[in-house]
């Protein structure tokens, strides 16, 4: 069960954007339970809000009229900003590098 009002911790935001970015359209329901048994402290709710986050600073999105979830404070952009190119545009290198060292 979540735990209200606990900090997110870079392992935590780093699983959601892998996840964030795996994703091609809707999010795959059996692969969004495997994610959320991975973040035993986050509800389904919480993880949905964070990809909405995701989904508010990604370029890709905004060119297609979407407006995402804004908010998720600076963690939010400090990793968006980490693991992305110099356009904001998700750099995949990046990315699976840290996946393979973190996770």
């Amino acid at each position: 069960m979540g735990t209200r009002g606990q900090d997110w911790n870079d392992v935590e935001m780093l699983r959601v954007l892998a996840f964030y970015a795996s994703q091609t359209n809707y999010p795959d329901k059996e692969e969004f339970r495997q994610l959320c048994s991975k973040l035993p402290n986050r509800t389904a709710a919480s993880i949905t809000l964070r990809l909405g986050n995701y989904s508010a600073r990604d370029p890709k999105q905004k060119q297609a009229g979407k407006v995402g979830l804004h908010g998720g404070g600076k963690n939010v952009d400090l990793i968006w900003a980490k693991y992305s190119d110099g356009n904001g545009f998700l750099d995949s290198t990046k990315l699976l590098r840290a996946c393979s060292l973190q996770l």
